[in-house]
Formats: C-alpha cells, structure tokens, sequence
C-alpha cells in the first residue's frame, strides 16, 4: 500500500509525525487476486441466476455467535478495530463473531495506535454473549531507525510517569516502531483473574508494551535482552512486587521471573524480558485505586437513574454530539465502570447475593445505566445496558420484593435501541454504510428481535428489520463493492520549546492525532467512486515551561499550544498583532497559581480538590463561545481536555482494478490551534501577571488534505 502527497503542513513544534494505514476489501462477489470484481467479469462466467445466487449468498450469513463493543477508555467507540482471526468493528465500535462465544476463552481485540484490549463474553439478552473491551491509546511512540541505546518516556519529560529503555540490540531488525501506555485498571478484562504461581495478590498498577516491524506486525525483542522500566508510584507500592503479564491463551497472569523492586522514594524498577500487551504489577495490599461505594452512592443521593454530578458539561461548539459525547456522558460512563470493578470486587471477596447491600448496590447501578442510555440512544447506551443485564444472569439473581425493579425493562429498553438502531442503518444508509447495516441486522438476530416490525416509512408501509435489509441489499447489489480502512497520523510534541530557551515540555504523552475511518464505495459496472473519511483530530494542550531559574516569577511563566474547533474558516497563516490585556494582574488568583505551580513541579501531589480547581481554572479556553477579542478573560488558559473534534471528508474518482484515483478532498471544518502566553514580572516584591494572551497559530484540517493523490491497494481480505 502506498500513497502519496504534494505538501507537507507547517510544523511549528510538532516533531516528525507517524503515518498507519491499514485497507481491508468488502465487496458483494467473493474477492480473489488483486482486483476488486468487476460485473461484466462476473456475466462472462456465470447465468444471470448464478449471479444474483452469488450476490445472495454473500448477504446470507449465519447468526452471528457472539458480539462485542469496542470502546476507548472514555466510552467512545473504535472502529477498525480487528477482533483477532475474525471481523473488525463498525463505526459504532460494534464488532460480530460468527465462530466463537467468547465465554471460555479470551477475546483478543486489536487497533492501530492503542493498545490490546481482552475481554470474556458473558450471556445476556436472549441467551446471546456479548463481550465490551476498552482499549487504551499509545501514550508514547518512537520509531527506532538505529541500534542503539534509547529511552521511551511517557508523562513529564523531567519524571516521567513510565520509561522505557531499549538497550543496543534490542531487535534484530529494523526499523521498529515502539509504544508504551498506562493502562486504568478499570479499562482491563482480566483483571480479577488469577496469578499463574497460585498466589492471592491484588493488581494495582498496569501498563502495555507494544513493537512492530516494517510490516506493521508484532516483532519480539531479541533472545537475551530485557528491558528497563521505571514507573512513578509516589511511593505508594509496598515490596514485594510481583510483575506478570497476561496470557489470553491460558486465561491467567503469568508471573515473570523478576520482581519490582523500590529505586527510590516515589520510583518502581522493574525489567521485562518480553513485550506484552498487557502487564501488571501486584502486591499483598489492598486495591489502592479501588473506587469508594460509600461516595459512589451518595453523589448519586435523590437522583435516580441520572448521579448528581458535580461537573459542569463542556458547552459552545466542543459537544458536537451532545452531551453523550461530553464531560456528562463521560463522567456517567466512568461510574459504571466503577460499579463494575466494585461488584467483581465484592464477589471475589465472597460477598452474600441475597444481602440488601448488593440489592441496592445492583439498583443503583442499572439506574445510572438507564440514565446513561436515555442519553445516550446508540450502540454506547445498550452497551451499558447489557452490561447490567449480563451482571444480573451471571449473579444468578431472584429478582424479589427488596430489588424494586423488573429486569424486563431492561430487555424492553434494549430492544428499543435495537429497533431505533437499525431503522437509521437501513432507512439513511447509503452503500458507504452498508457494514452498520449488515451489522444491525446481525445484532437484531443475535438478540432475538429481526422480526420485529419498525417504525411505518414514508410510503405508510411497515416491515420489519429482516424484511427492511432484504429490500436494502436488491438495491446494494447493484451499486456497491465496499472497501474500507483506517488511517491514523501521529504528531508527537518537541521536548523542548522550539523557539525559547531553556523551555522544556511538563507533559510528553499528549500525543496528537488525526484518525480516519475511510469509506470507498466503487460501482461494479462504471468502476466510479464516492468516498468518505470520518476525520477525528484529538488534540490535548502541550504546555511548556522555563526551566532551571532561580527567579520565582520566571518559574510562573508559560505557555500551551492547543486546538479549538471552528467551521467554514479560511486557512491562512496571517496572524495579527496583539497587545497587552488591561489589569493583567487580576486575572488569575493566587491560590490558584500556586496550584498551578505545585502542578509543574509534581502533577501527581495534586490533592483531587486541587486537580478540580485546576481544571475550573483552565476551563474557559475549552468554549470558543467564551473567546473575546485577543485575550482570554478572567482565570482564562489552555483547557485541560482534549479537542476531539469530528467532520466528515468527502472525494470522488475512478479504480482501475489496481489503483483509486482520487480527486482532491473536499471539507468545510478545521480546528483552530492557538498559542496561550502566561508571563510575570517582578513589582513590589511580588509577582504580577504582565502579559496574559491567547493567539491564533495556524488552522489544521487534516495532514492529508492537499496531496492525497493515489492509493494502491491489494485486497487482504473480503467481507
């Protein structure tokens, strides 16, 4: 696979950037050789009933096994995601099997920039088995180009929160991409099983190692080498420390023949002789990052279904998808995912079925997963749902006088997400949509509910899922091959400030990244093509600070490159003068810049209320509603979250069998990246805030935009 393009983007402190693509072919006839089949190729083998037999037979497929949702750590779904030896996942994150249940042995669920996921099936809804894996992003990644010693850091640049160090020798070949990440424990499917050595220990921190060669495959270290990792615990890990990884074949954790051991006060030194997906890190004490049921339950005090949050919901243009997609939906999701860890928790300590405490514990939970799917009416709200249901079966639970509620409800809700679901799919969906599709008619057959009749058309008909798909596909048959693939640019930000001396980066892992979910229907006969790219940038501030000065007001000082959605700009890179905002000195508070300042010296000291404080104060620059003129007004500064900002990138053009000629990419949405200055001067023996602005940089729309010009693709498989 190749491709090519004209110009290269302006970089202004973002170091040389990684390109992944991976295509997969998905067409009507079956798919040999290099080409996509062409109809008239077809009519010179086979009847015209042989023909339509082919194409039937191609939307004939059994009822699938087993699904699964394939979700980020915040609940957002991933697509492109390859369920290993199987399907890859849709749009929705939703992902078919149609060999295996998943119930005994693991699900292994890989994407481009993330690490593994592994998660288990449990029965739900009419018996069916469906299984969720989070799937953390790569929050480190360097390509190795020569043989030598080198380190992969992840977090602060002056004390990272994991480094790893690949000595001289470390692979036989090159050149090899590597990546590291943290992984919550939250985001992890195996976590309560055992430790190979029988021994009873508790999983408290985790983190995912991963290697590929040129081929875009997992390639091991060299016999003999081992790798050095350093984690910063804070001093919070009691020795012994026992390190193992995950294996999906054998269902437990392996131990390595090394244990961690205390480099330091606030520092854990391990050595790995292997790269794995998955590794944790166990000790005799109690779970330390294990949610308090106690608070959990009383934020959500008088608010049934819906917690009482205590966050405030992003507001102007960055909920493109509403609240489901916000801080709302986000805090909701992690308090499910709380409950979860909560009751497996309880159950491994053997905790009674039938006690009011897990009656009410249970209530509570499918509560807060009935308010998380009243907002949110996709695959992400009956992904909670399921979850719930799937709880209940496997507890074996009698709903009796003390539960309050009938599990019906939850069936009855699924179903109507269900229906809701594929009514969209089959109603809007064009050929470029085709797999959602075909996806919702698998899903509505696992679950029981294809018969069901959806809502009456615009013709005053009613037909149901199965009967709604079977008009679809005549349609689909002729006008579409379908071929789709992911490709995903990664910016990483410079150590140091590429323009001020003596700057340097307080955070290495915030990654930029631009992903496209592409989309390529062909015609079978005229060989024309329409395209679409799904495009979602993810770009969390880079802050940098001076470093090394004695003076307290110099160590004040900084600045943070961030990105806010816009639409229907022009790109230009005209910027244009700026001056000083007046009273300067009273737009931040002291309590809150000594917060900040305790920050830069050791994020983790941060105290959850100050980490809260902080966030307020950074606030303001993550609504473009609240942007006024050149500065950012009052406790104005970079956003603490993360511009993830969609829009859709539209094409044409021709395949001649071998290459897609694309025209140029049209979009009308950009981000727009800024540049905050925060500096203080001495007056009076006191620090005072002399310059405080917040100034246009540059406008991304994507990496791709000006020079995708040719894609040569040899199809790997059919679908």
């Amino acid at each position: 696979m190749a491709f090519r393009r004209n110009s290269i983007p302006i970089k202004f402190f973002l170091i040389p950037l990684i390109i992944l693509l991976s295509i997969t072919a998905c067409s009507l006839l079956p798919t040999t050789g290099d080409q996509l089949p062409r109809q008239e190729d077809a009519a010179e083998n086979i009847s015209q009933d042989e023909d339509q037999a082919a194409i039937d037979s191609a939307f004939e497929f059994q009822v699938p096994v087993s699904m699964g949702f394939v979700f980020d750590p915040k609940g957002n779904p991933i697509s492109n995601a390859i369920l290993q030896g199987e399907d890859s996942s849709d749009l929705n994150g939703l992902i078919m099997s149609s060999g295996k249940t998943y119930a005994e042995e693991w699900a292994v669920v890989e994407a481009t920039g993330y690490t593994t996921g592994f998660a288990q099936a449990k029965q739900t809804m009419a018996e069916a088995y469906v299984f969720e894996a989070r799937l953390t992003p790569l929050s480190a990644v360097m390509r190795l180009d020569t043989d030598d010693k080198q380190s992969l850091g992840s977090g602060d640049l002056r004390d990272p929160d994991l480094e790893v160090l690949f000595p001289q020798g470390a692979f036989n070949s090159l050149p090899v991409i590597v990546g590291a990440a943290e992984i919550n424990p939250f985001q992890i499917g195996p976590l309560f099983e055992p430790l190979d050595n029988g021994q009873k220990l508790h999983l408290q921190r985790a983190f995912g190692l991963q290697a590929l060669h040129g081929q875009w495959e997992d390639t091991p270290l060299s016999p003999g080498i081992t790798l050095e990792i350093t984690i910063r615990d804070d001093g919070e890990l009691l020795e012994p420390i026992t390190m193992a990884a995950f294996d999906p074949t054998k269902g437990v954790w392996q131990v390595l023949p090394k244990p961690c051991s205390r480099r330091d006060e606030t520092h854990v030194f391990c050595e790995v002789d292997q790269v794995s997906p998955l590794i944790g890190l166990f000790t005799e004490q109690e779970y330390l990052w294990m949610p308090d049921l106690a608070d959990l339950q009383a934020r959500g005090s008088g608010q049934p279904g819906l917690m009482a949050l205590n966050l405030k919901p992003l507001s102007g243009k960055l909920q493109q998808s509403g609240e489901c997609d916000g801080a709302v939906g986000e805090a909701i999701d992690l308090q499910l995912q709380s409950y979860d860890v909560i009751i497996g928790d309880m159950l491994k300590a053997g905790a009674s079925l039938n006690s009011d405490t897990m009656a009410g514990l249970m209530n509570d939970y499918a509560g807060l997963a009935f308010g998380f799917a009243d907002l949110c009416k996709n695959e992400k709200g009956k992904a909670a749902l399921l979850q719930v249901l799937h709880v209940e079966l496997a507890l074996g639970l009698e709903f009796g006088d003390n539960w309050g509620w009938d599990p019906t409800g939850v069936t009855d809700k699924i179903t109507e997400l269900t229906v809701e679901i594929a009514q969209k799919a089959l109603a809007e969906g064009k050929c470029l949509d085709m797999k959602e599709a075909l996806n919702a008619l698998k899903e509505a057959k696992l679950l029981g509910v294809a018969d069901n009749p959806l809502p009456t058309n615009k013709d005053g008909e009613t037909e149901t899922i199965q009967e709604a798909f079977d008009r679809k596909k005549e349609e689909w048959s002729e006008e579409c091959d379908l071929w789709e693939g992911t490709i995903t640019i990664m910016h990483f930000p410079a150590g140091a400030h590429f323009g001020v001396e003596n700057w340097t980066a307080l955070s290495v892992n915030n990654t930029w990244t631009e992903t496209h979910d592409i989309r390529i229907s062909t015609h079978p006969k005229t060989q024309a093509i329409t395209g679409r790219s799904k495009v979602t940038l993810t770009f969390p501030p880079i802050m940098y600070a001076k470093t090394g000065s004695d003076d307290p007001c110099d160590r004040n000082n900084f600045q943070a490159y961030y990105g806010l959605p816009s639409e229907h700009m022009e790109v230009s890179g005209n910027q244009q003068d700026f001056e000083n905002p007046p009273d300067p000195e009273n737009q931040i508070d002291p309590e809150l810049q000594e917060i900040f300042q305790k920050y830069k010296e050791n994020p983790q000291s941060l105290t959850p209320e100050e980490m809260v404080a902080l966030g307020e104060m950074l606030e303001n620059l993550s609504d473009p509603d609240n942007q006024e003129g050149t500065t950012t007004g009052t406790n104005g500064s970079p956003s603490p979250g993360n511009l993830e900002y969609g829009f859709d990138v539209t094409f044409s053009g021709f395949y001649d069998g071998t290459t897609f000629s694309i025209s140029d990419l049209e979009y009308n949405c950009y981000a727009q990246i800024s540049q905050f200055i925060h500096n203080e001067s001495e007056e009076d023996e006191e620090c005072v805030v002399d310059f405080e602005a917040s100034i246009p940089v540059h406008n991304y729309t994507s990496y791709l935009a000006h020079g995708l010009v040719y894609i040569l693709v040899k199809p790997n498989r059919s679908c």
